[in-house]
């Protein structure tokens, strides 16, 4: 099959939703697919790499447009309204793959605000009922064109469980997959440091985790914690490190490479993801349990799937209930272990790499013979 996968970054930019599309691209092209991705909003690097497919950096309409007509089924892992319309016009198969909550709306292209400041995160996701959000001319010209897509030539694929009640009934379910043989425990790990691997960003609600690093500490628990990540939020979270204090014992470590951002996993005695927004996934979430090591999350979108049944959770941006979660684990042994084989457990059954792959080439297959629908597991 010709597969063309459409995201809005792609490899050298770091991310989960970029990471599934290289690893995806990859294992396709592996098992004999002619798979090509566009990456709309990333520049090519300065050396280019050998990921075993080509990937088109910011494409001009006529490459996009060629690019539509070469495939034999397009990935949408974005809204990419060029795409849409060369995809409707030439009558493609099409799937749009939701990663991010879809009845949360984006400030950037779709809706206005008309009085309050622009969001602070990187990526706008506040609800449209309680921030005064208006339908732009954009919307009101271009949501017609897809949903004639969605209803003719579209299948939407929901990749956690709590979401698929938001989709067209009948959506296809499809986890991500990630790389186990990639994502193994240490022999002997030393358990000597918390773990906040994120990009530093609003969303990612690194200003709660530090708040409840200071609050342990005002209960007489004071422990390292290492900060992995770069991004816009950087210089506040440090500043706020020192306001309260914990300075010495937050170390920012800034971007690592995968290998080594494992080698942080294994040696973890908790990782913590204290995001704000509805991950729909929480990838680091899987990689953590993966290598044996604990997580605490915030209870929201699909950390709650992820974690809820291996891990422990806490109500978002609530950094008093994230300190005693945090200490529950220092505390109790004997429950950072069950935490860490639990989640052992559920990642290495339900989220590997090969049955991802497996299933979007079924998928493929499906709407390239006219017969989309159920594919994948099951809801």
């Amino acid at each position: 099959m010709r597969i063309l996968i459409v995201n809005r970054k792609a490899f050298p930019s770091v991310g989960g939703k970029q990471l599934h599309t290289t690893r995806l691209a990859a294992g396709l092209a592996g098992r004999g697919h002619e798979v090509s991705v566009v990456a709309t909003h990333t520049d090519p690097p300065s050396a280019p790499a050998d990921l075993g497919f080509p990937i088109h950096y910011r494409p001009s309409y006529g490459t996009l447009r060629r690019l539509v007509a070469e495939a034999d089924v397009v990935h949408l892992n974005i809204h990419s309204w060029p795409v849409l319309t060369f995809g409707l016009l030439q009558h493609k198969p099409m799937l749009y793959v939701y990663h991010e909550s879809g009845d949360r709306l984006c400030g950037r292209a779709l809706h206005w605000r008309w009085w309050e400041p622009k969001c602070r995160f990187e990526m706008p996701c506040l609800w449209c009922e309680q921030t005064h959000f208006t339908k732009s001319p954009r919307h009101w010209l271009l949501d017609p064109l897809a949903q004639r897509a969605r209803d003719r030539f579209m299948t939407i694929v929901g990749t956690c469980r709590f979401f698929l009640p938001r989709l067209p009934e009948g959506s296809p379910y499809v986890p991500y997959g990630l790389p186990m043989d990639e994502l193994v425990p240490a022999e002997s790990p030393r358990r000597d440091y918390l773990l906040f691997a994120a990009r530093l960003t609003p969303e990612k609600g690194g200003v709660h985790l530090i708040r409840a690093v200071a609050e342990c500490r005002r209960r007489g628990h004071s422990f390292p914690v290492v900060v992995l990540g770069d991004g816009p939020e950087r210089g506040d979270l440090e500043q706020l490190t020192r306001e309260l204090e914990v300075d010495d014992r937050v170390e920012f470590r800034g971007e690592v490479s995968m290998s080594t951002l494992v080698e942080y996993y294994q040696h973890a005695f908790v990782v913590v993801l204290p995001s704000v927004w509805e991950e729909m996934f929480g990838t680091i979430s899987v990689e953590t349990m993966a290598c044996r090591t604990p997580v605490i999350a915030s209870a929201i979108g699909g950390m709650v799937e992820t974690v809820g049944h291996a891990g422990l959770l806490f109500p978002p941006g609530d950094h008093i209930a994230l300190a005693e979660r945090i200490l529950e684990v220092i505390g109790d042994p004997a429950l950072a272990e069950s935490m860490a084989q639990r989640g052992f457990d559920l990642a290495h059954s339900q989220y590997e790499l090969s049955v991802m792959i497996q299933n979007y080439e079924a998928l493929y297959a499906r709407l390239i013979s006219g017969r989309a629908g159920d594919s994948g597991t099951s809801a």
